[in-house]
This record gives structure tokens, C-alpha cells and sequence, in this order.
């Protein structure tokens, strides 16, 4: 009688380990698509999951050690609950990189926003070089002179 109760409960929290497995992959996948300002609380998510199918882990480790140490059943939810363990840690695994894949995309996004902004500062600073030599070139009239411009020096002779 204990151990079918035993094993209808494990057989209860298997269930219950494959949706919340599901509903984690299903969440890591979706975290690139998020935008910018949901992707912690959906970091934040799926790490509650993973702390629930932990405490779900252990839930199913005490459950197994009461099982009758000599029963079929005991080494086969033994097996089983190693094998869900290791899931976990790649489920673990997998969040790691998904968050180490938004950083590094976040880091270009900004590098490269970085350097539009550089190059819209030399456009304007070429621009006003150019506006400073006209100027030069007026106040000058139409006499014989030269002007060279280097870099952001403008010598007028």
C-alpha cells in the first residue's frame, strides 16, 4: 500500500516536473524576442521555475527514500530522478547562456550606437571646418592665397 502511494505520487510530480520543464525551455527560448525593458523580469521567471523544479527535485528524492530499499520501483525513480537532475543542470546551463547571448548583443547594440555617434560628431566637425574655410576665404576677398586645412587646423597663408 505505501509503495503504490509512493508511486502514485511520484508518478504525480513527474507531471507536474514535465510542464514546469516545458514552460522553462519554452521561456529561455522566448527571452531574445522580448524587449529590452522585459527581459530581466523574464530572467527573473524562469530562475523561480528553475527554484521550483529544485524544490521539486527534492520533493521527489524523499518520496523515492521512502520507498521500500528493496522494491523494483525504488531504483527505477532512483534512475529517473538522477536523470531529471542532470536535465536541470542543463536547463541551468541554457539560461546561462541565453543571458550571456542578451549581454553580448546588448554590448553591441550600445557599441555600435557609440559609434554612430562618433561618426555624426566627425560630420558635423568636418562640416564646420569647411564653413570656417569659406569664412576665411570671404574675409580674404578675391586676392591670390591658399589655405590648407589639416585635420582640424586651418592655416591660411
Amino acid at each position: 500500500m505505501l509503495v503504490q502511494m509512493g508511486t502514485s505520487l511520484l508518478g504525480d510530480f513527474e507531471q507536474q516536473y514535465s510542464v514546469q520543464t516545458a514552460e522553462i525551455t519554452s521561456r529561455i527560448g522566448r527571452l531574445a524576442t522580448l524587449e529590452k525593458h522585459e527581459r530581466l523580469a523574464g530572467i527573473q521567471q524562469v530562475q523561480r521555475l528553475l527554484v521550483d523544479v529544485e524544490n521539486l527535485l527534492e520533493q521527489m528524492e524523499l518520496t523515492v527514500r521512502e520507498l521500500d530499499p528493496s522494491s523494483s520501483e525504488r531504483g527505477k525513480y532512483e534512475l529517473r530522478v538522477r536523470s531529471y537532475r542532470n536535465d536541470k543542470k542543463q536547463l541551468d546551463s541554457e539560461l546561462d547562456k541565453a543571458v550571456e547571448r542578451l549581454k553580448e548583443n546588448a554590448d553591441r547594440d550600445e557599441l555600435m550606437a557609440f559609434d554612430n555617434e562618433i561618426s555624426l560628431d566627425q560630420v558635423t566637425d568636418y562640416f564646420s571646418e569647411i564653413l570656417f574655410i569659406g569664412q576665411m576665404f570671404r574675409r580674404r576677398g578675391n586676392g591670390n592665397h591658399h589655405a590648407c586645412a589639416v585635420q582640424h587646423d586651418v592655416i591660411c597663408l
